[in-house]
């Protein structure tokens, strides 16, 4: 998966309209992941596992330590 993000970020970032990096991981290509046998969040959320993966991709990538930080960078875009 490393070599794919590197490759699908390369491509992305190359473009000069694409300078944001939530817009990148909205725009991850997840259609080929099977998340099902690792979804221990099943019926437990509201939200589909594709979107808990993005959180989860913004979290490492800013290297925020609790929801807190993610909401607060949600409301700048409200």
């Amino acid at each position: 998966m490393e070599s794919d993000i590197r490759t699908v970020s390369g491509a992305w970032f190359a473009h000069e309209s694409h300078d944001s990096i939530e817009q990148f991981v909205c725009s991850l290509p997840l259609a080929y992941f099977r998340f099902d046998p690792h979804d221990r969040y099943a019926k437990s959320t509201r939200y589909e596992m594709v979107t808990l993966f993005r959180i989860f991709v913004l979290q490492e990538i800013h290297g925020w330590n609790h929801e807190t930080a993610l909401v607060r960078s949600l409301l700048r875009f409200c």
